[in-house]
């Protein structure tokens, strides 16, 4: 039997009906967040971070994360885009609304180069060390992303 190679196309039209359906899910050990729009803001401006929720991790001892996105227009600039996860209890979330401080950062990035159709992080995994993390989207290209964003939790 012989099997074709997969038409780029077909992957193409994949993603697009994937990020289509606007969905958030958080149960059981998988939390999907998608159909985010992230505007091209830089890591190093806090306070236009794309807020994306939470993530409740209590009991959990991992978590594993990643993303896929796409650009609403053809970007001309390379850039990156990623998911910055700070601990969203005091005195963490005071630190980052007061004082505009970044505090105990889980984060993940996926590189886009300029004329991309798609991309995808290389997933991470992670300790967790608190109940609830706050996930924050940035995107250093010049198009807007819509951004899927997946966690999934464990425990040993």
């Amino acid at each position: 039997m012989k099997f074709k190679k997969p038409q780029p196309y077909l992957f193409f039209i994949a993603l697009s009906l994937f990020f289509v359906q606007l969905a958030f899910s958080q149960t059981g050990a998988l939390i999907e967040k998608r159909g985010i729009v992230v505007n091209p803001v830089d890591r190093s401006h806090l306070q236009s971070l794309v807020d994306a929720g939470t993530i409740e991790t209590e009991g959990y001892s991992d978590i594993v994360i990643n993303m896929a996105g796409l650009p609403s227009a053809t970007n001309r600039k390379a850039g990156v885009v990623g998911a910055i996860l700070i601990p969203d209890m005091p005195p963490f979330d005071e630190a980052f609304h007061k004082w505009g401080i970044l505090p105990a950062v889980i984060e993940v990035t996926a590189d886009v180069k300029a004329g991309e159709t798609n991309f995808m992080a290389k997933q991470k995994r992670f300790d967790v060390g608190f109940p609830r993390y706050r996930i924050l989207l940035y995107n250093t290209t010049d198009s807007n992303m819509t951004v899927a964003f997946f966690a999934y939790r464990t425990r040993q």
